[in-house]
């Protein structure tokens, strides 16, 4: 897993700060405006309903007005109150059936009663003087009605104003959870990143101890995939053939290490039987001289596929210590059988030089 930028840590943690925080802000706000809306809905019921009953009341004094009088313009009086207050009702209807469409039924109720008076009012002022008693016990249970609507606006708006509350209080205590579980997985992210960054180095280190202990070999160390081309190169490599790792990475074997090219048959061999092969004491012409190479080829296994690793190792040296221990030692021969046979020959010498001194 290739390591996580720190600019890209941070750009994650900030956009999932963002992304959250935003979505937790918009909700919030969506349901202050809820709570807002309500608000106002209500304000306009409390203040549209009291007008009903304010209208109501002034019906109620034009009605006495009109009980005393018996005029026209009283009774036109009665009339316009009648035709606000069905104007009025309309709009209070229309306000408590959007926010509690079961209360509908009292509006209805009062909307009947109101008929009636108005029934009663189209007949003309003769027959509404004479109804007077039934208009005031119609106005009466009007009056009625609406102080049982006005308690159910009340118990509405409570219930309203409870639900939107537990709303909020659930909405913060969401935020709050937020808040804690983003802390933590920041608190996290920040771990992980610091623990992989700290994985990342101790690998980095390991992979470059290996490479120095690979440069300091005194062989020539080369790695090829199934295919013949290079994966690994080393120091002495690079000395023996003149390639940097960079060129020679990605190079066939044979153009790499030229003397090499007429064992890339083998190679094949070795990576197909998984048997390790090694030559020993393998000559070359040089420049200027005859060089003795041990020729080592093991196979591995790499990413799932098969591969291998060339060792060649100089051992000029070793076979010209060898050859000159092995002349010595035949000179030492030449020595030894020499003096032998100087004593044999002095032998018989001396015997007859002491036989001549005798005769003279």
């Amino acid at each position: 897993m290739p390591l996580l930028k720190k600019r890209h840590l941070y750009l994650l943690i900030l956009s999932v700060v963002v992304i959250c925080g935003g979505t937790a802000s918009y909700i919030s706000l969506a349901l202050f405006q809820v709570k807002d809306h309500l608000a106002n809905d209500f304000h306009e019921v409390y203040r549209h309903t009291n007008k009903l009953e304010l209208d109501v009341l002034k019906f109620n004094l034009s009605l006495e007005a009109f009980s005393a009088r018996n005029d026209t313009s009283t009774f036109e009086n009665l009339q316009e109150e009648m035709d606000l207050i069905f104007l009025r009702l309309k709009v209070v209807t229309s306000m408590i059936s959007e926010l509690d469409p079961e209360s509908e039924a009292i509006t209805l109720d009062l909307s009947s009663r109101m008929a009636g008076v108005d029934q009663i009012l189209q007949k003309g002022a003769a027959h509404t003087f004479s109804r007077l008693a039934e208009i005031r016990a119609a106005t009466s249970s009007i009056l009625d009605v609406l102080a049982h609507l006005s308690h159910t606006r009340d118990k509405i708006s409570q219930n309203s104003i409870t639900t939107i509350s537990a709303a909020l209080k659930r909405q913060v205590n969401l935020i709050s959870v937020f808040i804690v579980f983003l802390t933590l997985a920041v608190i996290a992210s920040i771990f992980l990143y610091y623990r992989q960054a700290s994985v990342a180095y101790e690998l980095d280190q390991l992979k470059k101890y290996l490479e120095n202990i690979i440069d300091a070999l005194p062989s020539i160390l080369a790695g090829v995939d199934d295919s013949g081309t290079v994966t690994l190169w080393n120091k002495q490599a690079e000395m023996a053939t003149g390639l940097t790792a960079d060129k020679a990475m990605g190079q066939n074997l044979a153009l790499a290490i030229p003397f090499l090219s007429e064992d890339m048959e083998t190679l094949t061999t070795v990576m197909q039987t998984g048997e390790t092969r090694i030559e020993r004491s393998r000559a070359r012409h040089g420049h200027s001289r005859t060089i003795f190479e041990d020729l080592t080829i093991c196979p591995i296994t790499a990413g799932g596929k098969k591969a291998a690793v060339i060792r060649v190792d100089d051992v000029t040296d070793q076979i010209q210590m060898k050859q000159m221990m092995i002349q010595s030692e035949k000179m030492l021969s030449v020595g030894g059988l020499a003096a032998g046979m100087a004593h044999e020959i002095n032998n018989p010498l001396a015997g007859m030089m002491q036989n001549a001194d005798v005769i003279k």
